[in-house]
C-alpha cells in the first residue's frame, strides 16, 4: 500500500530500509529564530512602510534566501480551512485516498509519497499536489473532499496576489521596473504541494524531505502551527524555521537567483520529521512556464559577466527529478570562472 500514512496506520514500529537514510543529515543549530520577519500591511498606501518592507525583504533575499512576512493579506480562515482539508484528506480510509495515487510528476492533481526515483529512496511523507494556474479541469477536483475547489482556489487566487506583490518589489530591489519580473513570468506558472508528515518511531532515521533549494521563482509556504520541522541552510548550519502564527515563509527559488544573475540566492532547506504528531504543510510554487527560457535579465548585467547558462524551464524541472535531492541542481547551469 502506497503512503507513509498508510503504514503508520497499520502501526509500523520501524523505519523500513527505502525509508533509512542519511541525505542531508546535519546537526540542527537550536539557535535563536533569527529568520527575518516583515510586515507587508499598509505598503500599498504608506511609503514608509514600503520603504522599510522593500529594504528588509532585500536583505533577506542576499543573506538568507528565506524570510516570513505578516500583514500579508491572506486572511486567517483561509489559513486555517486548508490545513483543516489536508488533514480531513489524509484522515480518510486509505483506498480513498488511493483513488487519486499517480506518479506521473506532470499530472495536473495528484496524490504521492516522496521518495528519489533515481536513488531508490523515499521520504517520511506524503502529499496532495495540484496545478493552480493553469486551473485544474473540473474532471480532475476531488469528489470526497468538501469544497476542495473553493478552498483551493481562493487560497491560490490570494498567494497570486502576494506572489505579485513580493516580485514588484524584488525587481525595484533589483534596480529594474516594478513589473520586470511579473511580465518575464506573464503567465505565471502556479502550483500548490499539500504535504502530510506522519510521526515516525525513529526520526532521527528518516527525514521528511531531504535537502533542496526549489527550482521556481519563488515560494510561499504555511506552516502548521505548533509543529516545527522546517530547516533552512545558513552558512552550513542548518537553523529551525519556527511557524509564527499568521505568517508565510518566502524562498528564494533558483530561476530568481539566476534572473538576478547571482545577486539573490536559493537557499537550500529540509525538513525533519517526529515521534509526537504529524506536520502539515501548504507550499505554492510560483515561477515561470514550462515553455519558457530563463537567463540572467540583461539589465542586471552591464559590464558583469552572466553567471549562468540560459535554460529552457522544463529542462531544468526534468534535471532536478533526476537528480538526487542535496545536491544543487542551480550549479548545472553555472558558467565556471565568472
Amino acid at each position: 500500500m502506497a503512503g507513509v500514512r498508510a503504514m503508520v496506520d497499520l502501526g509500523i514500529d520501524h523505519v523500513p530500509n527505502e525509508y533509512l537514510t542519511s541525505i542531508c543529515k546535519g546537526i540542527t543549530i537550536k539557535a535563536p529564530n533569527n529568520l527575518p520577519i516583515i510586515d507587508l500591511s499598509g505598503i500599498d498606501s504608506d511609503d514608509l512602510k514600503r520603504k522599510s518592507a522593500a529594504e528588509a525583504i532585500h536583505l533577506a533575499c542576499q543573506k538568507w534566501g528565506f524570510f516570513q512576512v505578516i500583514g500579508h493579506g491572506i486572511s486567517n480562515e483561509l489559513m486555517q480551512d486548508i490545513i483543516k482539508m489536508v488533514h480531513y484528506f489524509f484522515n480518510l480510509p486509505a483506498k480513498e485516498r488511493m483513488v487519486y495515487y499517480s506518479t506521473d510528476i506532470y499530472k495536473s492533481f495528484r496524490f504521492s509519497t516522496g521518495s528519489i526515483a533515481s536513488a531508490k529512496k523515499k521520504f517520511w511523507s506524503d502529499y496532495l499536489f495540484q496545478h493552480c494556474q493553469p486551473a485544474l479541469h473540473e474532471d480532475d477536483v476531488p469528489e470526497n473532499i468538501p469544497n476542495y475547489r473553493k478552498i483551493t482556489s481562493n487560497y491560490a487566487k490570494a498567494v497570486d496576489e502576494l506572489a505579485r506583490k513580493l516580485l514588484r518589489i524584488i525587481a525595484q530591489n533589483l534596480g529594474l521596473g516594478w513589473q520586470i519580473l511579473e511580465k518575464h513570468l506573464d503567465p505565471p506558472k502556479q502550483t500548490m504541494k499539500m504535504t502530510y508528515y506522519p510521526q515516525c518511531p525513529y526520526p532521527d532515521q528518516a527525514i521528511g524531505i531531504g535537502c533542496h533549494a526549489d527550482p521556481g521563482t519563488i515560494t510561499v509556504l504555511q506552516q502548521e502551527l505548533g509543529v516545527e520541522g522546517l530547516e533552512v541552510n545558513y552558512n552550513g548550519q542548518w537553523i529551525p524555521v519556527k511557524p509564527v502564527e499568521g505568517a508565510l515563509v518566502i524562498n528564494v527559488a533558483d530561476m530568481l537567483q539566476i534572473l538576478s544573475n547571482n545577486k539573490y540566492k536559493s537557499a537550500e532547506h529540509r525538513v525533519l520529521v517526529n515521534t509526537k504528531r504529524p506536520r502539515v504543510s501548504i507550499a505554492s510554487f510560483y515561477g515561470p512556464t514550462d515553455d519558457k527560457h530563463i537567463a540572467p535579465l540583461e539589465e542586471l548585467l552591464g559590464d558583469n559577466p552572466p553567471m549562468f547558462k540560459a535554460c529552457l524551464f522544463r529542462e531544468y524541472m526534468d534535471s532536478f527529478y533526476k537528480n538526487h535531492l542535496g545536491t544543487r541542481n542551480i550549479e548545472t547551469l553555472r558558467i565556471l570562472n565568472n
